[in-house]
């Protein structure tokens, strides 16, 4: 029997001394691995185990040590070097941390690129003064940290509190945009920190500041000893910094306590417990957030009226008040001819809507706004705000998610996607009928009007809330039950009472939609003489679409074959 022929061995590359000048066996820098070159030996190439493609990924610092092998080997079989000018190889004398190094460059985890690592760090920092892990995954192992620091945009948000880090976070930021927090007593970091920080003033584009008493807020502006392009301004007063503030009358006439030359710059500023509200010197504010415990409200409007003109975001959250006691001829209005976007959330509907009756703002503009009620008919005592009119397609509906709270949205375009209004009215458990008897803005242009019921039966008639809708053409009735069904079909019919039927109000109403509804035997009976009666009022315009009906009991069809009537039936489940 023939004897089974041997493997080839691979290339093995035998360690040499580094010969060239200047090589010091114990320096680091000097001492690689050597790897085995690609180009090598056919017998190297014979040995080569396919299997390896799919359990080696060659590191960066793998590929880069490969390439300059590569590169000798092929300048050795020119006849252009000697083998002993290669450099890259582990002597005996190499000390321990340059093999351990190396080894460890080829552990999973540091196979994958400069750019995916320094990704994956990225999402240890969570804001300035809060890279704690940041810190800590920098002594994992030599490989992670020689990436981190040599990454300036994982530095360059700055916790001012320990001067110490703060300092070694400036200059591994190298040359990119600061964002700057200070949580700490200011006082207790002056004048120090405003020595760290003066070579770095030109690069300062963010600064919050947490302020713990009053006496925090007024010397902070001493950090910076000259203007500082700081584009996004962020001032937080603790209950108690508020408490010291409200009843001093200079920082109420003032806030924020800013002196406009210092930060020119600033196009978003945010600001959480003010007691009073000035923004003059922030003319050129584009985004504006006010958070917490704030002025009352015609304060509030004369701030905005300042900056109106620049503003395109607003964003208001917090709990306010209506001074009753100035008892103004005249309140106070603001124009924002730029809005694109407003958020609103105070306390009450009644603040919320007195507030928003003070502005005007562009039709594009997207209003979203959170109201809490604590009563059936909130908007009882409410006129309806200029600024919300103009709505073409209304829609009001539960959101089952939430725990029955009242959806609002509202289109001035009936083509658009997006809505220009969004309501939620938070406590809408206490509503007997999502199509509310009186509403803070004005439908009476409303065309389209869609109530989607989730299912939930209505305890009182439509007819209250439709009276509003004075141009209404449409009504979509979305999951109703079969109350539901039969409360609308009962404001429909054609009566002696006028005082309860919606034709009264709904003079051009002409569609009447039902979708996602469970068909029952006496729906033919009840929506007969509404359908023969408009249609004698109205003649052919008028039609009823029942969309998507389950009709388990098979009545549907001979309902449309038996009734001379204009029906559309869309979607039918049978």
């Amino acid at each position: 029997m023939p004897r089974p022929m041997a493997r080839s061995q691979p290339h093995r590359s035998q360690p040499q001394k580094a010969l060239h000048p200047g090589a010091n066996p114990s320096s680091t820098s000097l001492s690689y691995h050597h790897l085995p070159p690609l180009l090598s030996s056919p017998a190297t190439q014979s040995a080569f185990c396919p299997s390896q493609l799919y359990t080696f990924h060659p590191s960066p610092i793998y590929l880069e040590l490969q390439m300059e092998s590569n590169a000798m080997v092929l300048a050795r079989n020119a006849g252009q070097v000697d083998v002993t000018d290669q450099r890259l190889f582990i002597t005996p004398d190499s000390p321990m941390d340059s093999i351990l190094y190396l080894s460890n460059s080829f552990t999973l985890i540091n196979l994958i690129p400069i750019e995916t690592l320094v990704e994956i760090l990225s999402h240890l920092k969570r804001g300035a003064g809060f890279n704690g892990d940041l810190v800590n995954a920098t002594h994992v192992c030599k490989h992670w940290r020689e990436v981190a620091l040599r990454a300036p945009d994982l530095w360059n948000e700055i916790k001012l509190d320990d001067l110490g880090p703060a300092e070694v976070f400036l200059k591994r930021s190298q040359n990119l945009p600061l964002s700057l927090f200070v949580g700490a007593s200011v006082e207790g970091i002056l004048p120090d920190v405003a020595d760290v920080l003066r070579p770095h003033l030109h690069r300062v584009r963010s600064f919050s500041g947490d302020f713990e008493r009053l006496s925090d807020l007024l010397t902070f502006p001493d950090m910076f000893e000259e203007p500082v392009p700081v584009q996004k301004l962020s001032l937080y007063l603790t209950d108690r910094a508020l408490a010291e503030a409200t009843p001093n009358h200079d920082v109420y006439e003032s806030f924020p306590v800013v002196q406009p030359f210092l930060f020119p710059s600033v196009r978003e500023l945010t600001i959480t417990n003010s007691p009073g509200l000035t923004l003059y010197g922030f003319e050129n504010l584009t985004i504006l957030n006010l958070e917490g415990s704030l002025p009352d409200v015609d304060t509030i409007t004369e701030a905005l009226a300042v900056c109106g003109a620049s503003l395109t975001e607003l964003n208001i959250n917090g709990s306010s008040s209506i001074d009753f006691g100035v008892g103004r001829l005249f309140p106070p209005e603001a124009d924002l001819t730029r809005l694109k976007t407003l958020f609103l959330r105070l306390d009450t509907a009644e603040i919320s809507f007195a507030l928003l009756g003070n502005l005007t703002f562009p039709a594009t503009c997207a209003v979203t706004i959170d109201v809490f009620v604590d009563e059936q008919n909130p908007f009882n005592d409410i006129l309806p705000v200029a600024c919300l009119g103009g709505l073409r397609r209304f829609f009001v509906g539960w959101d089952d998610a939430l725990g029955r709270v009242l959806r609002v949205r509202g289109w001035r375009d009936l083509q658009a996607k997006e809505p220009s209004l969004t309501m939620s009215i938070l406590g809408g458990e206490r509503f007997d009928n999502p199509v509310l008897a009186d509403w803070p803005m004005d439908v009476g242009d409303v065309d389209v009007l869609e109530v989607d019921l989730g299912g939930f039966e209505p305890m009182t008639s439509f007819s209250a809330g439709l009276r509003h809708f004075g141009r209404l053409e449409t009504v979509h009735l979305i999951r109703p039950g079969r109350a539901g069904i039969a409360a609308l079909l009962q404001d429909l019919q054609d009566g002696t009472d006028d005082e309860e039927r919606i034709w009264r109000y709904c003079a051009f109403l002409l569609n009447i939609v039902l979708s996602s509804f469970d068909w029952y035997d006496g729906f033919p009976r009840a929506i007969g003489p509404i359908v023969d009666g408009r249609m004698t009022q109205v003649g052919p315009q008028f039609s009823l679409v029942l969309l998507n009906a389950r009709d388990r009991a098979g009545s549907l069809h001979s309902f449309r074959m038996d009734c001379n009537r204009n029906v559309q039936l869309l979607e039918l489940t049978v």
